[in-house]
């Protein structure tokens, strides 16, 4: 069965970004996402539209990181 990426805002539904960054997040879907149990960190693989700013991955993933208890979380954009 192939795997099927989904939108970034329905995997990660516990974050609730700020309006401001709604149009930039709707582009992009989770192509993976993996959690190391031990260490408690992801990382996860999203399918952008466009190259993503550092700055707006880095907050977002802190964002995200804090919403669910994560030790850490790698976000990998991915590019057409």
């Amino acid at each position: 069965m192939p795997e099927k990426e989904l939108p970034f805002l329905t995997v990660f539904a516990r974050y609730r970004p700020a309006p401001e960054l709604l149009p930039a997040l709707e582009g992009w879907l989770v192509a993976s996402a993996v959690v190391e149990s031990s260490t408690r960190v992801m990382d996860a693989k999203l399918r952008c539209p466009e190259p993503p700013p550092e700055s707006l991955l880095q907050a977002v993933g802190e964002a995200v990181r804090a919403a669910y208890g994560l030790n850490g979380l790698r976000l990998t954009p991915l590019f057409p």
